[in-house]
């Protein structure tokens, strides 16, 4: 059964240290998107897309590892958090999957803030190039009601229902 507490709180740290270098990588993101810079952009979203992916199969171990100790104290539940398994823990070792789980739960809303913010920052960008792009557009392209000087007649549309002819 101590292999299991063990396990668990190494999922814990790593799931900690997981949640730090994608916080990190994230503020990498927010830099390059102050400075338009879109190669290091794309770099750190691939990076954070590993990232991702580490700290998925992390939560799928302390998932496994969650089911394994609720099963060797005889929860019968499907879903187990630690919040349920905390009774079953010697106080020494709850007070330290306390303070990972509040770390976790930390680091966890510092992501997402700084998410929002890349994701607003990014949308700012996108809008901001969609104006230049139409602004530039419409520099080049011809006013809508404009004919060329030999299509002038043959081109009106019908008044009254009687066409025009030259």
């Amino acid at each position: 059964m101590q292999e299991y507490w063990i396990a668990l709180e190494d999922y814990l740290v790593k799931e900690f240290r997981t949640l730090q270098t994608l916080i990190n990588v994230t503020r990498s993101e927010r830099a390059a998107l102050c400075k338009g810079d879109s190669a290091v952009v794309l770099r750190v979203v691939e990076e954070k897309e590993a990232i991702l992916d580490t700290l998925g199969l992390i939560l799928d171990r302390e998932k496994v590892t969650y089911q394994n100790i609720a099963q060797n104290v005889g929860l019968k539940s499907e879903a187990y958090s630690l919040r349920d398994l905390l009774p079953y823990i010697e106080p020494e070792l709850q007070t330290r999957f306390k303070n990972l789980q509040e770390g976790i739960s930390t680091l966890v809303e510092q992501a997402k803030e700084l998410s929002t913010g890349n994701r607003a920052l990014a949308l700012a960008h996108s809008q901001c190039l969609d104006a230049t792009q139409s602004f530039l557009l419409k520099l080049i392209m011809p006013p809508s009601n404009y004919q060329s000087p030999g299509l002038a007649h043959t081109m009106l549309p019908p008044v009254w229902g009687i066409e025009h002819a030259a």
